[in-house]
């Protein structure tokens, strides 16, 4: 375990997390892309995709990675948890309603926006 500002951390997991956040920032990925993306070894980032691949959390295809469909339900989870989600959504459902354009819900997540809802009206595009 490391310490890293006073607090104890599990490598492992920090690691688990660098690769899925270095997944997250493309659509399909190679063990070889991964380990150069992170500064670990192959051997080390295949050992750990197929722990999460066991979870759910990565699928493979051919020699590619992905994020896996275990994450659809975590971030569902998020989202219905969140307050702020519970306290706007209907007023976001009312908003788009009258005005019969699209509004979103976005919450900002270390200078991303993220989005937590949409509501579409019967006016806008692409409906």
């Amino acid at each position: 375990m490391n310490k890293s500002g006073g607090r104890r951390r599990v490598k492992s997991v920090d690691t688990a997390c660098e690769l899925i956040r270095a997944m997250q920032e493309r659509r399909s990925t190679t063990i070889s892309e991964l380990s150069e993306a992170i500064d670990l070894s192959e051997g080390s980032v295949h050992t750990h995709l197929a722990t999460l691949k066991s979870h759910g959390l990565v699928v493979k295809d051919g020699t590619s990675y992905e994020l896996g469909p275990q994450f659809v339900p975590l971030g569902e989870r998020v989202k219905h948890n969140s307050k702020l989600y519970q306290a706007a959504k209907k007023e976001i459902d009312r908003l788009a309603d009258e005005t019969g354009e699209c509004v979103h819900l976005l919450i900002e997540n270390n200078g991303q926006g993220i989005l937590l809802y949409e509501s579409f009206g019967e006016k806008a595009v692409g409906t």
